[in-house]
């Protein structure tokens, strides 16, 4: 799914106030994304030990999903459905990354409901010795399929990125591996600097990893491109996040951060 039809996909469900009164193509598309990230969060779950849970089938992925944004609501009063669109930039990024923030949420919840036992580990909880919790591990990736010249072109580019990244930028890596959105409460305080900032450094890795690659794959089309610049955003997040999950803000490259930015 295109990333305009998702966006659409995702109006419309608002519009409507409920999947099965959209068009069919719009209610199997959400259902899919739902239901992927339901998937997603489980297999995080099984991998440390908790059993071979498995979701239920998409349809019903996607009524949890409704049932929770119909029943619950914020502290500040709005419903999950109306803070999901009108949030934010009111774009794909920030309609996915609530998407995430609100299926943990009925994971967690359906995990109490229906596997109790599983339900006694908090999903905050540290594993092992590095301070990790469950929520924080990385969502699965899928990579789709590419010549061995992009794949190759990939990997030397990330080996070249990594070196350049400023300390700004690090920042925006981890918290993006972690799903966690720029405006989320306590980012300000634990890393000095706040949203605006944080989506500046963040459009402007995207702008210089999408006119590398144009520059290099000048042939591709507008979906391969977009797959293979996020495909590399995601890498770098991923290397970020397995080398600073352990660390904490006091660090060289959080102080530098600090250092660099006056607060928003």
């Amino acid at each position: 799914m295109l990333p305009e039809q998702e966006m659409q996909a995702w109006r419309h469900w608002h519009e409507a106030c409920a999947l099965g009164l959209i068009s069919e193509t719009g209610r199997m598309q959400l259902r899919r994304v739902i239901a992927d990230r339901f998937r997603s969060m489980l297999r995080k779950i099984n991998l440390h030990g908790q059993g071979m849970l498995s979701a239920p089938p998409e349809a019903d992925c996607a009524h949890l999903f409704e049932s929770y944004c119909a029943v619950h609501q914020r502290r500040d009063g709005k419903k999950y459905k109306d803070w999901l669109l009108t949030r934010g930039r009111r774009d794909l990024d920030t309609v996915q990354s609530g998407v995430m923030l609100l299926v943990r949420n009925v994971v967690r919840e359906w995990i109490r409901d229906v596997h109790p036992k599983t339900a006694a580990l908090s999903l905050q909880q540290c594993l092992g010795d590095h301070g990790v919790s469950l929520q924080e591990l990385l969502p699965d990736q899928k990579t789709p399929a590419r010549s061995e010249d992009q794949t190759l072109w990939m990997a030397a580019y990330l080996a070249e990125a990594r070196a350049d990244l400023e300390a700004v930028e690090i920042t925006v890596l981890k918290l993006r591996a972690q799903d966690v959105i720029f405006s989320a409460p306590g980012i300000q305080e634990t890393y000095g600097v706040g949203k605006s900032t944080l989506h500046k450094y963040h459009r402007r890795l995207l702008t210089r990893i999408a006119e590398a690659a144009v520059a290099r794959f000048p042939e591709l089309s507008p979906e391969d491109g977009v797959r293979l610049v996020l495909d590399i955003l995601d890498a770098l997040a991923q290397d970020i996040f397995l080398n600073f999950s352990a660390e904490k803000p006091g660090t060289a490259a959080f102080r530098k951060v600090k250092e660099s930015h006056d607060p928003e």
